[in-house]
């Protein structure tokens, strides 16, 4: 593969390495787009990988004749994601020495051609030291680059819960605040940026980047989910109710909660939650005889055995993310604020249902609609679905990069 010239360089979105089954939102959502750009460029994906999962595959992956996955060797931690404070530490360590490891093997890509690259930052964390570095060999114009924001922190906090100490919140901010900063930088750096939501676009005009150079594009989902059938069966079982996200207060968890409670009040044994995350909330909802606590679980796994089996997806999010765009494929009801940027994908009660109100009554009297009238979970069901492929699957999603790649290349 020594010989192997790319035309584009995706930088890994975070330490979890690429193309495997732990890999989360971000690592899955690039991996496609740069499945999908395979068709027509030479792409190459450098991703860290701990020591001993590289031993098992080796540090060069092909997966077609135009995608690579180069696998970049990084100690191991004995567990991800980590669970203490020490391991949060190492994490950021590693995370800071593979930017570096990346960057050279960056230029190494550079020095073999005098063919300009592009290179595609999904995340600043991860991608600003290469920057940074690669900055002083670009007099030549070697690369160009593409800044791919998906993250819709720091750029519009997706947060609606807060913490209950004031010290922790005020951190918080502080740190939001120095996030912004760099982000911003990166995004005057940019050649042009790929925006996940028109939410993160509208920021970054605030910001002071020209809006000319900001898209708009969907992350994509795997072909597959369209292909399966997820309707209820029997109208007379359990509506089966799913959250996905952590159990934390950043992450509204205690509205979960009393969704959770009020539901046990009013539909008694009609409903059953599945709750899809972790965090100090659990201890809660495990006490509630209509909640069953899955926890945290791969991603193959929630996608092929657990999620299909949902009837409704409930979501606290202003935008939609992974989860969120997953459940809408696999024809799940998701149950979401109304905002600008969730209005775009989802018309009220025809591919889902929008509250204008995120209280707990509101998402009640949502989940109490598809319970009194199963002919609008039908009509939900097959309409989320065929309006998640004509957004968000593969071939469609690369045909907008594409688009954009043409400006740049």
């Amino acid at each position: 593969m020594s010989n192997y010239n790319p035309h584009i360089i995706f930088i890994p979105p975070g330490l979890v390495e690429v193309g495997s089954n732990r890999g989360a939102g971000a690592e899955v959502s690039y991996y496609l787009v740069a499945l999908g750009l395979s068709r027509k460029y030479q792409v190459v994906f450098l991703t860290p990988c701990y020591r001993e999962k590289c031993k098992e595959k080796g540090n060069i992956i092909k997966i077609n004749d135009n995608f690579l996955i180069h696998q970049i060797s990084i100690p191991a931690v004995k567990r991800y994601p980590p669970q203490t404070k020490v391991e949060y530490f190492w994490m950021a360590m590693l995370t800071i020495i593979s930017s570096f490891l990346i960057a050279f093997e960056i230029l190494r890509y550079i020095k073999r051609s005098s063919d300009s690259k592009l290179l595609v930052i999904p995340r600043v964390e991860t991608g600003i030291i290469p920057l940074f570095l690669l900055s002083f060999v670009n007099s030549k114009k070697k690369f160009r680059i593409l800044y791919a924001e998906g993250n819709i922190r720091p750029w519009y906090s997706p947060y609606l819960g807060r913490y209950n100490n004031p010290i922790v919140e005020k951190v918080r901010g502080i740190i939001e605040k120095l996030e912004l900063i760099y982000h911003v930088y990166v995004g005057h750096k940019a050649n042009m940026i790929r925006s996940q939501s028109t939410l993160i676009r509208e920021s970054m005009k605030r910001a002071g980047i020209p809006l000319e150079k900001i898209k708009v594009i969907e992350p994509p989902v795997e072909d597959d989910l369209f292909c399966k059938i997820t309707t209820r069966k029997k109208t007379n079982d359990k509506l089966k109710v799913a959250f996905i996200g952590r159990l934390t207060e950043e992450k509204n968890a205690p509205l979960i909660m009393y969704i959770c409670e009020k539901s046990l009040e009013r539909f008694n044994d009609k409903i059953q939650f599945y709750i899809f995350g972790d965090g100090p909330y659990r201890k809660f909802l495990e006490k509630l005889s209509n909640v069953v606590h899955v926890g945290s679980v791969k991603r193959d796994v929630l996608l092929k055995q657990l999620l299909p089996n949902m009837d409704i997806v409930i979501s606290f999010q202003l935008e939609l993310g992974r989860a969120e765009i997953e459940s809408l494929a696999l024809g799940k009801v998701v149950i979401i604020p109304e905002t600008k940027e969730t209005s775009r994908v989802i018309k009220n009660l025809r591919n889902g249902i929008l509250i204008t109100t995120i209280d707990s009554s509101s998402y009640i009297e949502a989940i109490s609609l598809i319970i009194i009238n199963p002919k609008v979970y039908r009509k939900i069901s097959k309409l989320s679905k065929t309006r998640a492929f004509r957004n968000f699957s593969i071939d469609n999603v690369a045909k907008k990069w594409e688009r954009l790649l043409k400006t740049m290349f």
